[in-house]
C-alpha cells in the first residue's frame, strides 16, 4: 500500500508522508484491531479465538522464510543472470 500510491512516480519522488490520510487509516486500524480480536464476546460473534505468542512467532518466522525464498535473483554486478555466471 505504501509503495503503490502512484502509477508514474516512486515513493521517493512523491514523498513518504505525502498522504496523511493513509497513515491516519493505518493508525486507526492498529488501534481498532485489538478490539476485534481480544474481547471474548467478539470471539463468539466472529467465531474466532486469540492465538498464542508461540503461534505468532511461528507465523512471522514462516513469513520471513517465505520472503527470503521467493526473492528474485537479480544476478551479479555485471547484470549477468546467476545461472549463466555459474556455467
Amino acid at each position: 500500500m505504501l509503495n503503490c500510491r502512484s502509477l508514474t512516480h516512486s515513493m521517493l519522488q512523491i514523498g513518504g508522508f505525502s498522504n496523511r490520510w493513509l497513515f491516519v487509516g493505518i493508525g486507526t486500524m492498529i488501534l481498532l484491531q485489538p478490539g476485534f480480536t481480544r474481547p471474548p464476546w467478539m470471539g463468539q460473534i466472529l467465531n474466532s479465538a486469540p492465538i498464542s505468542l508461540e503461534a505468532w512467532g511461528a507465523s512471522c518466522s514462516l513469513r520471513l522464510w517465505d520472503m527470503r525464498r521467493s526473492r528474485p535473483n537479480h544476478g551479479d554486478a555485471a547484470g549477468m543472470p546467476a545461472s549463466a555466471a555459474r556455467s
